[in-house]
């Protein structure tokens, strides 16, 4: 039986392909020394304790409509796909901007998980939650949804734990972005750091904020409002006339 997910993603998101010359794409681990700079000046002011980094690889394929009617309304799409341990399984994703609090991107996450094998039949069926979701976005009419991007991406990832189940998730993404068709390392390469927290609870929220402060300094800039299906629909020609 497919599993299914609903809730809100409470995000920041850094552009970082300034500091990353020398990373290799295949290598995120080259970008360890940041990350643990970043965690080391926001310790003092969140407490809890973090884990180790982890290398995670996943690709997405995202879809849209020939008319962009998904990036249009701040929506995304995309068949993800996990390798290593998880190979084989993979989940539909559909997120919505509901919001922008500062810099801090809320947004609706539906998502349901399902065999790769199967994502051409669940798009052709249009059963799967975040299509019925994205239907309902649509006035209850959803076009032909067709692939326009991928990302083929390698994952250092941490945890912060703040207690009481609240957590913080660290990211450092070396990505592959290419509109289909294209070769997968012909992609546009991207460095990204994101942050996340699992809870609306205001302290989640609290030190989130916390954490975005302390990358701004050590990342010497402010975060992005561009998402990664974003940037792949404008290499695929979106104009971005509501981005």
């Amino acid at each position: 039986m497919p599993v299914s997910a609903v809730g809100v993603e409470y995000e920041y998101k850094w552009r970082v392909d300034a500091l990353a010359d020398g990373w290799a794409p295949e290598e995120p681990e080259r970008g360890d020394a940041i990350v643990e700079e970043i965690l080391r000046s926001a310790a003092p002011a969140l407490g809890g304790e973090h884990g180790e980094l982890h290398t995670f690889a996943q690709s997405a394929l995202y879809f849209d409509t020939a008319a962009w009617d998904l990036a249009e309304r701040n929506l995304s799409l995309a068949g993800l796909v996990n390798y290593g341990a998880m190979t084989g399984t993979g989940w539909l994703v559909l997120k919505e901007t509901v919001r922008w609090a500062g810099h801090r991107r809320d947004a609706l996450e539906v998502a349901e998980s399902l065999d790769t094998r199967e994502l051409a039949k669940a798009m052709t069926e249009g059963q799967a939650e975040p299509l019925r979701r994205a239907s309902q976005r649509l006035g209850n009419s959803l076009p032909e949804l067709v692939p326009f991007g991928k990302v083929v991406q390698r994952r250092r990832k941490v945890l912060w734990r703040l207690g009481e189940g609240l957590a913080l998730g660290i990211t450092l993404d070396s990505s592959r972005l290419s509109a289909t068709g294209t070769q997968a390392d012909a992609g546009t390469p991207t460095w990204w750091f994101e942050i996340e927290a699992n809870s609306g609870d205001q302290r989640a929220l609290n030190a989130l904020a916390h954490l975005a402060s302390a990358a701004d300094t050590v990342l010497g800039s402010a975060p992005s409002h561009t998402t990664k299906p974003q940037l792949a629909a404008r290499i695929a020609g979106w104009q971005g006339s509501r981005a």
